[in-house]
């Protein structure tokens, strides 16, 4: 995933949506994070290394672990 789009719909790899809100910076390691919102049950707010939320599914082929759906 090069590019993730503010207020869009992602699906993580388990089926469940979700809203990316934000992408931070952490203010001690300046490592980016994503701040994103499930789309089911609560409607949580929660937060993830920018690294994680664009990785590939560790043993899969090209199956990202949130995948862009929709604008």
């Amino acid at each position: 995933m090069e590019h993730l789009k503010i207020g869009s719909t992602y699906r993580h790899y388990s089926g469940k949506l979700y809203e990316l809100l934000e992408i931070v910076c952490d203010s001690e390691t300046l490592e980016k994070q994503v701040v994103y919102r499930e789309l089911f049950d609560k409607f949580e707010v929660l937060v993830c290394h920018y690294s994680m939320f664009t990785a590939l599914l560790p043993g899969k082929t090209l199956m990202p672990i949130f995948e862009w759906i929709e604008d």
